[in-house]
C-alpha cells in the first residue's frame, strides 16, 4: 500500500471546511425554518393545486416502479400551461 503524506495543517485544514460547512447547513436549515411560514400562503392557493397533484402521481409513479425508464410519461397528460406556469409562474391561455 502506497500512503500520502498529510501534514498536520492539511488536517487542521480540512476539520476546518468540515466545520464550516457544518455550519453553513445549518444556517440554511435556520433560514428555511424561518421563511417556511411566509411561503405557506404563496405555496398553498388553488392555482397550484394542478401542479401540486402532478407532483404527487409523479411521486407515487418513482415508489411504484423505481427506475422504470417510463417515467419521463407522466408529464405527457400535463397541460402545458401548467408546466409553462411551474416555470415562469405566468399562466397563458392554451392555444
Amino acid at each position: 500500500m502506497r500512503y500520502y503524506s498529510v501534514s498536520l495543517d492539511d488536517v487542521g485544514e480540512f476539520i476546518d471546511f468540515l466545520c464550516q460547512r457544518d455550519s453553513d447547513r445549518q444556517l440554511t436549515r435556520a433560514a428555511m425554518a424561518t421563511l417556511e411560514p411566509a411561503l405557506n400562503n404563496v405555496w398553498d392557493n388553488a392555482d397550484d393545486a394542478e401542479h401540486d397533484a402532478l407532483s404527487v402521481h409523479r411521486s407515487a409513479c418513482r415508489q411504484a416502479a423505481p427506475g422504470c425508464r417510463r417515467q419521463q410519461r407522466c408529464l405527457q397528460p400535463v397541460r402545458s400551461d401548467i408546466i409553462l406556469m411551474s416555470v415562469t409562474s405566468q399562466v397563458r391561455a392554451r392555444g
